[in-house]
């Protein structure tokens, strides 16, 4: 699995900060929308950080991370589906027939998977909706949809893409890890600074991390192109 997180978009706090808590999986204070808390009450979620599998979506951020899960990742640590669910909750998502509101929860419920499970389920899609595999990656409208009742023909991206979702809590062993970090120029260098000026950690543990950071983090004039560059390559 690799997954895509908008990243600087942090409400009140800076992106630096924001950015730490995704890739350091300290989630428990992240932003979150008025819409989402709306989405996440009529679909009786907890709160929750979300990222898209194997696709970046440019209208949430500048930035983008791309995760691989965790060799401890455990059932029921991610939940998978194949579509936005806030989009779905809040009539962003078209549907034809229409479901109502109280019945979309378990709607969602039943088109969800593990981290573990959903693999089959995707690649099986994926080989049917799209005439090569980087359609997906690249933002091609797909032919069909695992939901029928979603309508593709005025669809955007988000009805099918596919969204992961993490409780907000903070993890001392997250489920998913950062692999790249893609960064506009200049932003590496301001990420260090913000990082050494906080002091959060004890100087070894603050070495190690920005070892790591300076390792999978590249700056790029574009952060989506680079990184849809990689997924195609990774497959």
């Amino acid at each position: 699995m690799r997954a895509q997180t908008p990243s600087i978009s942090g409400g009140s706090r800076p992106w630096t900060d924001t950015l730490n808590r995704r890739i350091t999986g300290r989630y428990s204070h992240l932003a979150t929308g008025a819409s989402t808390e709306v989405a996440e009450d009529l679909l009786g979620f907890a709160p929750m950080t979300y990222m898209y599998v194997n696709a970046c979506e440019p209208e949430f951020g500048t930035s983008i991370v791309l995760f691989k899960k965790s060799r401890r990742l455990q059932e029921g640590d991610v939940a998978i589906s194949p579509f936005d669910t806030g989009g779905l909750a809040l009539d962003k998502i078209r549907l034809s027939p229409g479901v109502p509101r109280a019945l979309r929860a378990a709607l969602v419920a039943r088109f969800s998977w593990s981290a573990l499970r959903y693999k089959k389920a995707f690649e099986a899609w994926a080989k049917t909706a799209f005439a090569s595999g980087s359609e997906y990656i690249e933002g091609v409208k797909p032919s069909t949809h695992l939901l029928a009742n979603i309508d593709l023909r005025r669809a955007q991206r988000r009805a099918w893409l596919w969204e992961v979702r993490i409780r907000k809590v903070d993890y001392s062993e997250p489920p998913v890890h950062p692999q790249v970090i893609y960064l506009a120029p200049g932003d590496k260098m301001r990420y260090l600074a913000w990082f050494r000026s906080q002091r959060a950690l004890r100087s070894r543990q603050a070495g190690k991390h920005i070892r790591e950071f300076i390792r999978i983090s590249r700056e790029v004039d574009s952060r989506v192109d680079a990184a849809n560059k990689h997924l195609v390559r990774k497959g």
